[in-house]
């Protein structure tokens, strides 16, 4: 495109032919106010009228289509050669101009415009002398709720630009119109009270989204926005969010205001996940049927795409915004069928350091210790993973059992980490301090990943008789496929996950299953999706009983005497004490009783200046996971508890980081493994799109299942996983729109030349360091002296605000009460003043 050449408030820029005033002044960072213009959408002038919009079910809106509408007109400047003032917006550059943006003549203009704008918006609030730090409710002046401004006062586009115009004092009280406020919605709150006619988030929705569920329609003369049915669902919504983005008042609101905090709130699904797995680019890539390049994303983050695609808890669904709607993403099916198409395209990314010389040991070949060795594998360090028992795989192994995790599935996932060069030892156990010692002294760095295999006993009597397991032994000896008899009736004490799988075990080794829990369902740590498909299988759930005594018959379990509960006030865990009810003692018959009532690590090789009980884990570094030990670090069950396995691999990968550093490393282990193009932001319209359910995923039915040891979850075909992939509301999107251009700040740079131009009278100055965060409110008797002080003394201080104030103590007071409403303490160099109250 061809430059030219223009002036711009006297300074000489260069800008491209075809853009307008207002785009050639951004792009030289010449502010110019608009709230109608958004660097993202198109001019407001190419929105089409619609007759009629809806304002919630029972306001429909029929105006005209033959009326354009206009825009806000605060982008007003002055031309040389021209009479009128023009619009930036829609003023196209031509080479020699010359243009004023900010004279007296185009101030006033706008100050008038502005008015116009908030006639017809509450505003009291912008106008208050005490608006600084307050937070709207309750109000000193006892003004009108419906009169003040909204939830997003203090952070509000419409605000800032205000202030940067300046209100006139002649400007018309908001008297309130009681327009729909539309809640019925999921999602989203349109409270039509605080439209300004905008139409950014028409343009946003039509221009920017393609799906065309917001209009406008002109009546009498003003633009009217609305849904094009009564409610957001029927108008092809997509619920993207890109109007709630771009909308310059609180007309358009999230429900929750957190999504409103930024990255984490906007995308809950990655904010939820531990590993932080990019969890919209993979979904997207698999609604667009590019399964190897979404198992690329994934495996970014993590080395067990497969077996995540089986087993994660994914608390991602959880947080999904899609469930606002009717049902979440089911985000780890489709990790799985992202996983099953996968190839090794993936490995010509990666990019495998030098080798170096460093030494590093892994004891335990769980899901953390495997992370570990994969990451430190890449970073070309010597890898050696020793585990005590015959196969790697650590809880993985032993702890799930086969119809929920395949053998081939897992092994699969551990080939991939092994072929970068990880070194494996099995049946070898790190059992003695000796054998720890040597360990250490014989590598740079060693990693304990040892889980918690160990399950925990009760303290009754019986535990002896024949008939009595613990849990994770009976899986282990399932899983390592050994012969186990449990019996026709089996009894499981526990309330966790693995007592969810035990109890599932035996239905499919014969046995008629109770479960005993001592407190009610709603306290049960086990997933709620486990719980629902042991009851499927037929397993029996006893709440509020705990055994008292393991009833023997011949040295052989006959059965369990057990005490009813009752719940008391919550424990330290959130959840309500369960408290024995004397006197109502039952006894339950059965061949086989099973401990499953937690689990805990075997750290008995640990040296003995290490502190470790049954109750707590292994402790670490928050930030590094290194054990008091020197050189020593751990992760995953053996430091946090029993967890899940994407919790592990998290712990694995901030282990691998810090090791990594320790040798000599920089400790970045991201992987790039996909060439990620920016995503295509036009949606399309979305017929029916909020009414699709998620896809049903294919199960063994229950008779199949509970006979034999035959995985359940089928998985999705290839056309179902895009299916369902099509739900998402693609929520990261919105971080992609720009945004919208801010006056600039009003502070001053601290230095000689600056401080000469301030009066020398009565008022209020602020300090604020070079994050431009106050750090020092005054009054004085004379602003120019006292600012000179502090620009030879005070280090800290980069910037400053003054005003002018005759009763510079009272106004002092006031900012320093604002100041201390809004952040909860005073400026930090205003410690001393202890005479506010």
């Amino acid at each position: 495109m061809n430059m030219i050449g223009l002036e711009v408030d006297g300074v000489k820029i260069q800008a491209y032919k075809g853009d307008t005033i207002l785009e050639a002044a951004q792009e030289a960072d010449i502010y110019i106010p608009s709230l109608c213009y958004h660097p993202d959408l198109p001019p407001f002038s190419t929105t089409k009228p619609d007759e009629t919009v809806f304002r919630g079910k029972c306001f429909p809106v029929i105006g005209s289509v033959d009326i354009a509408p206009r825009g806000c007109d605060l982008c007003l400047v002055e031309v040389e050669g021209q009479p009128d003032l023009v619009r930036a917006c829609e003023t196209y550059v031509i080479d020699g101009m010359k243009i004023a943006t900010y004279t007296e003549r185009v101030r006033e203009a706008r100050r008038k415009k502005l008015s116009n704008i908030l006639a017809k918006h509450p505003h009291t609030c912008l106008t208050c002398a005490q608006r600084e730090g307050c937070s709207r409710e309750p109000c000193s002046l006892n003004v009108p709720v419906e009169e003040r401004c909204c939830d997003k006062f203090g952070n509000c586009e419409l605000e800032k630009v205000a202030e940067y115009i300046g209100i006139r004092e002649d400007t018309p009280r908001y008297i309130p119109a009681k327009l729909p406020i539309v809640k019925e919605d999921p999602l989203f709150v349109f409270d039509y009270n605080l439209c300004i006619s905008c139409t950014r988030c028409v343009r946003a929705c039509q221009d920017l989204r393609g799906a065309h569920a917001l209009g406008l329609t002109c009546k009498n003369e003003e633009v009217l926005v609305g849904t094009r049915a009564p409610m957001l669902k029927d108008s092809g919504c997509r619920f993207c969010g890109a109007c709630v983005e771009v909308c310059p008042t609180g007309a358009l609101l999230d429900k929750d205001p957190k999504t409103a905090d930024g990255e984490k709130s906007v995308i809950p699904c990655v904010a939820a996940c531990p590993a932080g797995v990019d969890i919209p680019s993979y979904v997207r890539l698999i609604a667009e049927g590019k399964f190897d390049m979404a198992a690329a994303v994934i495996r970014e983050k993590v080395p067990f795409p497969r077996v995540l695609g089986y087993v994660c808890h994914h608390p991602c669904e959880s947080s999904c915004h899609r469930s606002e709607l009717n049902e979440s993403i089911s985000i780890c099916a489709l990790k799985r069928s992202a996983a099953e198409n996968s190839t090794d395209q993936w490995k010509a990314k990666i990019e495998k350091a030098s080798l170096t010389k460093k030494k590093v040991a892994i004891i335990g070949s769980g899901p953390a210790g495997l992370t570990v060795a994969y990451y430190l594998a890449m970073k070309g360090h010597s890898v050696t993973v020793f585990e005590a028992l015959p196969e790697l795989g650590g809880m993985l192994r032993i702890g799930i059992l086969r119809y929920r995790l395949p053998d081939e599935v897992l092994q699969e996932d551990i080939t991939e980490i092994l072929e970068l060069g990880v070194e494996a030892k099995t049946s070898i156990k790190i059992g003695t301090p000796s054998a720890f010692a040597k360990l250490r002294k014989n590598h740079d760095a060693v990693f304990i990943g040892v889980g918690a295999q160990k399950s925990r006993g009760l303290t009754i009597k019986g535990l002896e008789l024949e008939g009595v397991w613990f849990g994770l032994d009976l899986l282990k000896e399932v899983n390592f496929s050994q012969k186990v008899e449990v019996g026709d009736r089996v009894l499981v004490v526990g309330g966790g996950n693995v007592a969810i799988d035990v109890g599932r075990t035996c239905i499919r080794l014969g046995a008629k299953v109770s479960i005993l829990y001592r407190r009610s369902r709603g306290e049960m740590p086990a997933e709620p999706e486990e719980v629902k498909r042991a009851e499927e299988e037929g397993v029996n759930f006893l709440f509020l009983l705990a055994p008292r005594e393991i009833i023997g018959r011949d040295g052989h379990v006959a059965g369990v005497k057990c005490i009813r509960m009752r719940l008391g006030e919550p424990d330290e865990s959130g959840r309500r004490r369960p408290i024995p009810v004397e006197d109502e003692e039952i006894v339950m018959e059965t061949n086989t009783v099973i401990v499953s009532i937690g689990e805990t690590s075997d750290l008995s090789f640990l040296p003995e200046n290490v502190e470790v009980t049954k109750e707590d884990p292994l402790k670490v570094d928050s930030s590094t996971l290194e054990t008091i030990i020197p050189r020593v670090f751990a992760g995953g069950d053996v430091s946090s508890g029993p967890s899940s396995v994407i919790h592990a691999i998290d712990m694995g990968r901030k282990a691998a980081a810090s090791i990594d550093k320790l040798l000599g490393g920089d400790g970045n282990i991201e992987q790039y493994l996909v060439d990620k193009e920016r995503p295509n932001a036009w949606l399309g319209q979305g017929e029916n799109f909020a009414d699709k359910t998620r896809v049903t995923m294919p199960y063994l039915t229950i008779e199949e299942r509970c006979t034999n040891f035959s995985l359940i979850e089928l998985g999705y075909s290839n056309k179902e996983a895009i299916e369902e992939a099509k739900r998402c509301l693609q929520c990261d999107l919105r971080l992609q729109i720009k945004a919208s251009p801010l006056p600039p700040e009003n502070w001053l740079k601290l230095d000689a030349s600056t401080v000469a131009n301030v009066p020398e009278t009565d008022g209020v100055y602020q300090l604020l360091n070079e994050n431009n965060e106050a750090i020092y409110i005054k009054g004085t008797m004379n602003l120019r002296k006292e600012l000179q002080e502090q620009l030879t003394t005070n280090r800290e201080a980069k910037h400053f605000l003054y005003e002018e104030a005759k009763m510079f103590t009272t106004r002092e007071s006031e900012l320093l009460q604002q100041f201390l409403k809004k952040h909860g303490k005073l400026p930090r160099q205003n410690v001393d003043i202890d005479d506010l109250y």
